[in-house]
């Protein structure tokens, strides 16, 4: 799969390249992540070499024909989210169109009931549209299942929650380690990121304290050491 520069494919994650059996679990790696047993099972006649457009159109990466370097870490295309409450329909956000880079800093303005929060969501994985399409980091999350949502959110997006989503019966540093670890993170090495992250945000002293013997504000920086740790793209 050399020819095709900076995104490959792991073969032994594919157990046939005939024509109709590329419905299997692939890899798929894009700048040093590697995104490992997903099983999309789609319907699709494609051959192996064709596997990159195979999974351009069936998996949502986004970026085969674009260079790493330039392509955006969020997208929205187009999106629009409709609530139905009743016979009624709420739009929180209607043909939204986003592009944010690598360095950005950006901040999302507007008064109550604009859609900032609807749109921190579907850009979370936590939502998605009504209309549009959503991309992170190159994956179009409308294709993924919770399962697989979760799992991008997990490894790929820090997100800070208002009321902060600590885990009660964990201290500040398995708070900020158990993602990790979830992912696989040997617990020494996970432990030693969330410490290191502790540090940034300025809370290192809370390390053994669980979430009810924090201050709000003390919450709040050992929800955003969480959401720093590890190698965020958003």
């Amino acid at each position: 799969w050399g020819n095709f520069g900076w995104f490959a494919v792991y073969p032994e994650f594919v157990e046939s390249y005939e024509p109709g059996d590329l419905r299997k679990s692939v890899s798929v790696w894009c700048e040093g992540d590697v995104y490992q047993g997903w099983s999309y099972d789609p319907t699709c006649s494609q051959t192996g070499h064709n596997v990159k457009k195979f999974l351009c159109e069936n998996i949502g990466v986004d970026r085969a024909m674009d260079s790493p370097l330039n392509f955006p870490v969020l997208r929205f295309a187009d999106v629009s989210r409709v609530h139905e409450a009743g016979a009624s329909k709420v739009v929180s956000l209607e043909h939204a169109d986003l592009t944010l880079h690598a360095g950005e800093f950006v901040a999302i303005m507007g008064p109550s009931g604009s859609g900032k929060s609807t749109l921190l969501n579907l850009a979370g994985g936590l939502d998605l549209p009504t209309e549009g399409r959503v991309f992170v980091d190159g994956v179009d999350l409308t294709k993924l299942d919770a399962a697989q949502r979760a799992m991008l959110r997990r490894r790929l997006i820090g997100y800070v929650f208002q009321d902060y989503n600590l885990l009660p019966s964990l201290s500040a540093v398995e708070n900020v380690s158990f993602p990790l670890e979830l992912d696989g993170w040997a617990p020494r090495k996970a432990h030693d990121a969330a410490m290191e992250a502790l540090r940034e945000a300025g809370v290192e002293e809370l390390t053994d304290r669980r979430p009810e013997d924090m201050s709000g504000g003390q919450a709040q920086r050992v929800a955003i050491a969480r959401a720093l740790v590890g190698p965020r793209r958003l």
